[in-house]
């Protein structure tokens, strides 16, 4: 009973946050929209939003009261990861004819610095959300990763559609 308990309490303080406090208006109609709320990585506290849209999914993660070093850190890491996804490989089997592996030029991804507090990440994903598709018959979503410097909070939005492109002025604003 007292686990039981202890569960109950973890749950409830750890899932429960409010919409108000996010720090950032959204223009997008959501359905099922979840908030979660933790400490990671040693920054102060981690916020996540998650939601359905129109044709899509969009996933938001707040880093609230972050340095800028840990900004430039972060998207370095991020850049590194994704784009490393699509970096020319050694064939894991080199036959006779493929002895590399490569994505052709329209799968791969796109960086672009907006502005000096929004950069983005341009790309294409499967059904399941995840990078790295490089055939056209396994493309599901347009996909834009986008960091957003908002005072001392940084944002990291994933979005997802199967038709539309992202537009981070009309969709988002600093609160």
């Amino acid at each position: 009973m007292k686990k039981f308990l202890f569960f109950l309490f973890f749950l409830v303080g750890c899932v429960s946050i409010n919409q108000d406090n996010f720090g950032l208006s959204m223009d997008l109609n959501f359905s099922n929209p979840i908030f979660k709320k933790g400490d990671v990585f040693g920054v102060d506290s981690l916020i996540i939003f998650e939601g359905d849209i129109e044709d899509g999914k969009i996933f938001i993660k707040k880093y609230k009261s972050v340095e800028e070093e840990f900004v430039k850190e972060f998207i370095t890491a991020m850049n590194f990861s994704i784009f490393s996804i699509y970096s020319n490989k050694t064939a894991t089997y080199p036959g006779f004819i493929t002895k590399k592996t490569q994505c052709s030029e329209e799968f791969l991804p796109s960086f672009q610095d907006i502005s000096e507090n929004i950069s983005r990440i341009d790309l294409v994903s499967n059904e399941r959300y995840t990078f790295g598709v490089c055939e056209r018959s396994e493309v599901m979503f347009n996909t834009s990763v986008i960091f957003l410097r908002c005072d001392k909070d940084f944002f990291v939005i994933n979005f997802f559609s199967k038709n539309k492109v992202f537009d981070i002025d009309r969709n988002f604003r600093c609160n």
